[in-house]
Order: C-alpha cells, then structure tokens, then sequence
C-alpha cells in the first residue's frame, strides 16, 4: 500500500517526493498506480488537450491538495521527548513512595 498511510488517512495527498507539486505521485500512491504510468497519462492529457483543463486542473489540485503527512520513523524525537518516554507513572502517594526508598536504601 502507500508509504504514506496510516490510521486517519482520508483521500489523496500531494507527495512529498513528487516532481512538480507532487500530485501525480500523490494520486498515484493512493490508488496504488505505478507513479510513471500515471505521469505518462498526465502527459498525454495534457498533451491532446492543451493547457485549459489539465494545466488548470493540475495546479488547482497542486493548491488544494494537502502534503503527505511526515511518517513516525523519520521522527526525531528531542531531548524532552527521550526524557518523557523514560519516566514511569507515579504510584501510591508521597509517604508510601518515601517508605519504599527509605526501605531500598537500607
């Protein structure tokens, strides 16, 4: 499926590896198309038909389509979020918590 899927995904989005604005990549990855083949019939469309309806269409769906959102693995997790992750929930209150070290250290 599309590199670019994922549990809220909803319509197509412009690519962010795209050439020109990404959408043919776009379109091409939400339906699970060979990229080139889908530049080839854009070419071709536009091509026969001339700069009116594709060229338009072309960058209107270039301004309106949203960019693919960033996939977790390439991520990069700041300081604070390492030392968030690392931190366990606190359980019991502040006098069982001090009871239980007094007890570790001993």
């Amino acid at each position: 499926m599309s590199s670019y899927e994922y549990a809220g995904h909803r319509g197509p989005y412009r690519s962010r590896n795209g050439v020109l604005l990404g959408v043919c990549a776009g379109i091409a990855e939400h339906f699970d198309l060979s990229v080139f083949w889908t530049r080839i019939f854009t070419f071709i469309a536009f091509w026969c038909t001339g700069i009116f309806p594709v060229g338009v269409l072309y960058v209107m769906a270039g301004l309106l389509m949203k960019k693919a959102p960033l996939m977790p693995s390439s991520y990069v997790p700041s300081w604070d979020d390492r030392l968030h992750a690392t931190r366990t929930p606190r359980n019991g209150s502040l006098d069982e918590r001090l009871s239980r070290l007094q007890g570790a250290a001993r």
